[in-house]
This record gives structure tokens, sequence and C-alpha cells, in this order.
């Protein structure tokens, strides 16, 4: 039977990797807790920052209720989709998402980075929480 290597592990065993976040980094989270509260479209919410050099590696969210036809996307200013591309959240379970980028690819923050929740397509609901859970990894 034989036996393949991740692309990590091909570069490790050939004695470099291009980049220290991606083996035996440390998983730091970022939590952040949304008041809804008929935030309206084009408006954004502050979730975190996170310090450079950070790795995104996935988010969960939840809300305690259904979002309907408003949409959301987690990025920056400059790239509201930045991690996560508009969509619309109609379950109250966990939902995981990844950036929107080939699975190969890492989002490495290379300054300091203000994340940002942006409401899309119609103004979300009057009441509820919104939990979002921004994971990254980190070489300290």
């Amino acid at each position: 039977m034989a036996e393949t290597k991740s692309v990590e592990m091909e570069k490790l065993g050939k004695g470099y990797i291009d980049n220290e976040n991606m083996i035996g980094a440390r998983v730091k989270a970022f939590r952040a807790t949304v008041e809804l509260k008929a935030q309206a479209v084009g408006d954004t919410v502050l979730l975190t920052k996170v310090p450079k050099g950070h790795a995104f590696a996935y988010g969960i969210e939840q809300s305690s209720v259904s979002l309907g036809s408003a949409t959301i996307s987690v990025g920056t200013k400059d790239n509201p989709a930045k991690y996560a591309a508009a969509h619309t959240l109609t379950v109250q379970t966990p939902v995981v998402f990844a950036a929107p980028a080939p699975a190969n690819t890492r989002i490495i923050v290379d300054a300091e980075e203000e994340i940002l929740l942006t409401v899309a397509a119609a103004a979300a609901p009057a009441s509820g929480m919104l939990a979002i859970d921004l994971f990254f990894t980190s070489a300290q």
C-alpha cells in the first residue's frame, strides 16, 4: 500500500517550511458577540483586532435568530469579504466558515487588522444575538 505526504510534510522533510504558522503553531480564538439591532444595509460592526503575523484558519458563527434575507460578510474595511463572503444565516446551529480562497492558501495578517462584520442585502433583525468566533494560528 502506497503512502504519500501532505505538502507541508514534504517541505518539512526537506528541511524547510514556508510558514511557521502551519506546523507547530498555536491556535488563538477571537470571540465577538453582536447584539442585533436592525443594523442597516452597509452598516459595519467591529468584531476584533488581530495582531500582525497571525494566519486565518476558520470561523464559527451562531445566531439566536434567523437573519432572514440579510446577508453578512466578515472582512476588513478594504475587503469586506476577506474571511467570509456575503451569506445568509437562517439556522440557529453553529456554522463553520473558511476564507474564500483556495484550500492551500493561508491569509497572513501583515499588520494589525480590524475585522468587521458587514450587513448587506437587507437590514439585520431588530433583536437577537450573533456570536462569531475567529480562529487564527500564530508561531508565538
